[in-house]
């Protein structure tokens, strides 16, 4: 990744488009949400975000719709931190987050809210849909858990893959040919009036 501000990162993928093309009118974001059994700082959790940003490269990145076909560019920003009032309940952030849209650019994608609770504190963390899924999104989380808590040195960043491509090498290993020339033997019936 080139990790000069506004340097073209890579073009958005079939899906990433169809994705990003839906909330430029319908705005989808996600939260996900780590409990701890200890409080993190404030002061220090800036760092860990950094450190995650690196180690992630899509949480670096703005859409720019303005090129003839849409790219992520690196962001100038952050990843985003507000520190909620002691004791508020998680889900009350949770679902304020699900009613603010993360804008596609200026970036990042992702924001983060500390939420101190005794005797730990919860971090909740928002993702635009252009960037991440629910799988994406909590490899994340749990590297932002390992980097603040265990203070563990997260692997560097390798290139940033299609979506296509991570669902193609993680799909397992080829599935055996069928028999019956493929098709399924259905078993009793079905809704669909089998």
């Amino acid at each position: 990744m080139t990790t000069s501000q506004g340097c073209v990162v890579r073009p958005l993928g079939a899906f990433e488009r169809t994705i990003d093309f839906y909330t430029h009118r319908n705005p989808i974001q996600f939260s996900l949400v780590a409990e701890l059994d200890r409080p993190v700082s404030a002061s220090g959790l800036p760092s860990a975000l950094a450190t995650l940003q690196d180690r992630h490269p899509l949480l670096g990145v703005a859409v720019d719709r303005t090129a003839p076909e849409a790219v992520y560019r690196v962001s100038e920003g952050t990843i985003p931190l507000e520190t909620a009032a002691d004791g508020t309940p998680w889900q009350a952030i949770v679902a304020v987050e699900q009613t603010r849209p993360i804008p596609p650019a200026p970036g990042p994608l992702v924001r983060a809210v500390l939420v101190p609770q005794e005797p730990g504190c919860a971090i909740v963390l928002t993702f635009a849909h252009q960037i991440t899924d629910g799988v994406g999104g909590l490899r994340a989380l749990l590297d932002l858990v390992a980097a603040t808590l265990c203070g563990e040195e997260l692997t560097p960043p390798g290139d940033v893959p299609h979506v296509q491509d991570v669902s193609t090498r993680t799909g397992g290993p080829p599935r055996p040919p069928r028999r019956n020339g493929g098709r399924r033997r259905r078993r009793g019936r079905h809704a669909c009036g089998g």
